[in-house]
Formats: structure tokens, C-alpha cells, sequence
């Protein structure tokens, strides 16, 4: 069987032409996506790339195919398009992710389960989400006022859901938190916009749109109540 050269010396012919066929299907993706963003949030590629923390040769590189995404590229990506992962490369939820290294963020002691509050137990905790970051990764946000979460004037008072003033919350930035994570329930999101003072709040299924006026954008992983 015949192979290729170069770095897929060893490599047969048929994997190397499944694996452009599968660059080029991601470039296509992407290259659709974008072009339909790119409209809706009136945004150039050297602004894209900038807030991408990436040059806009490299952002053309993978516009164009010339470089194939891999799987932090493509969540990267989908993250900024507020897009799924899976938009922009159909195998995504199928390939391994390295797991995290060893988290300095300290562990809890669980005392309780809420379904026996008569058996105490103690068990070393760690949010998933928690795991690889330090300390110095978590923006903790004070709530200069109340912070309505769910404030919809069809629903009776007590189905509404306030976080009192004076609570503090723990944010990490949604670019270095894993994507099953913001997918898999409803989060609280803080967007912080480089025109406005205050940051503006959402909680849902998926990440806010961003903006070309978007500074930043976290997600709340803990909340310390006052």
C-alpha cells in the first residue's frame, strides 16, 4: 500500500485523504458560519482574530483550510460564533479531550447529603469546573444591587429569583471553561462591553451573543450569598 510523505510518512494514502476530506469539511463550516456572523455582529477578521488572542494570517489560515482546526481551535471558535462545536466539526463529541491537570483550587469537606440530614459524612469535593484553574483564574464580582435572575412580569412573585446585593460571585472567563459544562443546564452569564459601566446579566441555555462592543465574557461557577 502506497503512503504518504513528508510528516504522514507511514501514513496510508486513504487516511491522509480521509483526513483532508475532514479539514476541508471543517473549513467549509466554519467559512458558512462566518460569513453569517461576521454580518450579524459587523465584525472584520483582524477584530475577530484580536479577541481570539490569535493573528489574522493564522484566523485566515483556518477561514481558508489552509490549517486544519484542532479540537481547541474549533470550541475556541464556536465559543466566539456562539455556535456549537458541532456546527463547525460533525465528529467533535466523539474525540477525546486530555483531561485537566491537578486543580490548585482547594477541595471542600461535604458533611450531608440534603436527603439525610441525620448521616453525616465527609467527603472531599471538587466541582468539575474548578479543575485545572487556580486561584488567580476566578474574577469574583461583588453585586452593587440586587441581581434579578429570573425577572419576568408574567410570573408571580415567588417564581421570581433575585441574588440579594452584597453577594459575591465567582466567574471564570467561558473561553477557559469546558463546553459540556456551559451546555449541559441553564448558567448565569456576566457580559462586560467596553462602551458600558455596568455588566449585563443572562441566564440560559447557552452563552450570550457577543458583540463588537463585547470586553469580556464569564460565566458564574459559585456564588457566596450575603
Amino acid at each position: 500500500m502506497s503512503t504518504a510523505r513528508g510528516s504522514d510518512r507511514g501514513i496510508s494514502k486513504l487516511e491522509v485523504d480521509k483526513r483532508k476530506n475532514r479539514s476541508d469539511e471543517k473549513a467549509l463550516n466554519f467559512k458558512r458560519l462566518w460569513k453569517q456572523r461576521a454580518r450579524e455582529l459587523d465584525i472584520t477578521q483582524k477584530t475577530a482574530a484580536e479577541r481570539l488572542g490569535m493573528t489574522q494570517g493564522a484566523f485566515s489560515q483556518y477561514l481558508n483550510g489552509h490549517t486544519e482546526m484542532n479540537e481547541k481551535a474549533v470550541m475556541k471558535i464556536a465559543k466566539f460564533l456562539n455556535v456549537r462545536p458541532e456546527e463547525i466539526d460533525k465528529s467533535f463529541k466523539t474525540k477525546m479531550i486530555k483531561a485537566p491537570t491537578p486543580s490548585p483550587v482547594d477541595t471542600v469537606t461535604v458533611s450531608y447529603l440534603s436527603t439525610d440530614a441525620k448521616t453525616k459524612i465527609s467527603k472531599r469535593y471538587l466541582p468539575d469546573v474548578f479543575k485545572g484553574h487556580d486561584a488567580e483564574s476566578i474574577v469574583w464580582i461583588e453585586c452593587g444591587a440586587h441581581l434579578n435572575v429570573v425577572n419576568n412580569p408574567d410570573l408571580p412573585p415567588e417564581a421570581q429569583r433575585t441574588i440579594p446585593k452584597g453577594s459575591v460571585l465567582g466567574c471564570i472567563d467561558v473561553d477557559k471553561v469546558p463546553y459540556s459544562y456551559l451546555s449541559s443546564a441553564p448558567r448565569l452569564y456576566l457580559q462586560e462591553f467596553s462602551r458600558r459601566k455596568a455588566f449585563d446579566v443572562t441566564f440560559d441555555l447557552v452563552p450570550p451573543t457577543l458583540t463588537k462592543d463585547t470586553a469580556r465574557l464569564y460565566t458564574v461557577v459559585s456564588i457566596l450569598f450575603s
